[in-house]
């Protein structure tokens, strides 16, 4: 049995595929960037938590601030690098037990906080006693949301580009050989 060859159609609308493949990459794009931004930052997070990175030293509580609508309240205090130097005001405390102002706890690790373009990690965090503070939940659970979106499109928009470029290719070869193939 022999199959017959489906041709795709020549006078396809070309612009508009252009812009959904374009549409479709950026989005798989940007999911891909939140999932490598969420990835770096809670990264950095749980080796902290788990004495495998950031500067050792002291925190005290200094403010609990209560969160608006849903979501946890967060503790707030200064860290006190072990090797000296000057404290740092404002940080994000993630310890187990209570948030009682005045607190204080040895054995902390800071991460410095850093712009990025799609996460909220632009503040200095410091973790106590393997207290990760939800970043491998955020882990876990954003990536396989990022990814498992991502990946779909990307493939959906590298299958819209392969037909754009086959429908120009045979634009082309019909202009120059006057044939249909």
């Amino acid at each position: 049995m022999r199959f017959k060859r489906i041709d795709r159609d020549p006078d396809a609308p070309v612009a508009v595929t252009a812009v959904v493949a374009l549409a479709v990459g950026l989005f798989a794009a940007f999911l891909f960037a939140v999932s490598a931004d969420i990835t770096s930052n809670s990264v950095r997070d749980v080796r902290a938590a788990y004495g495998g990175r950031g500067e050792p030293g002291t925190v005290t509580v200094t403010d609990l601030r209560k969160a608006v609508g849903r979501g946890s309240d967060s503790c707030v205090g200064t860290f006190r690098p072990d090797a000296g130097g000057p404290a740092r005001e404002e940080v994000r405390l993630h310890m187990d037990g209570p948030c009682e102002i005045g607190r204080t706890e040895e054995g902390a690790r800071l991460v410095e906080g850093r712009e990025g373009p799609f996460t909220a990690g632009d503040h200095d965090r410091a973790f106590v006693d393997g207290n990760a503070g939800g970043s491998v939940t955020a882990l876990i659970l954003m990536n396989l949301f990022c990814l498992g979106l991502g990946i779909p499109f990307g493939f959906f928009a590298l299958a819209l580009a392969a037909q754009f470029a086959t429908t120009l290719v045979i634009r082309a070869r019909r202009r120059i050989g006057g044939t249909r193939r």
